[in-house]
């Protein structure tokens, strides 16, 4: 799964707190590329056949999932 929204995977919330400076320095823009990592959470889930399993995901406004299914 990998999520972006407010303070996720969200460059434009700390620019904002960085007080939107028009030039970056490098340690700012530093900071905005390791908030942006796009590091994915990752479950293993078992489920069998005939057995229905419903995933619920906490959602605010703004927020983008994407969920990844895999067969094994």
């Amino acid at each position: 799964m990998r999520r972006t929204g407010f303070k996720q995977n969200d460059a434009y919330s700390t620019y904002l707190e960085m007080g939107r400076p028009a030039k970056l320095t490098d340690k700012q823009l530093q900071t905005l590329q390791d908030v942006t990592t796009d590091t994915p959470v990752v479950s293993t889930i078992n489920v069998r056949a005939g057995k229905p399993y419903r995933l619920t995901l906490p959602m605010r406004e703004q927020d983008v999932v994407m969920v990844e299914l895999r067969h094994r």
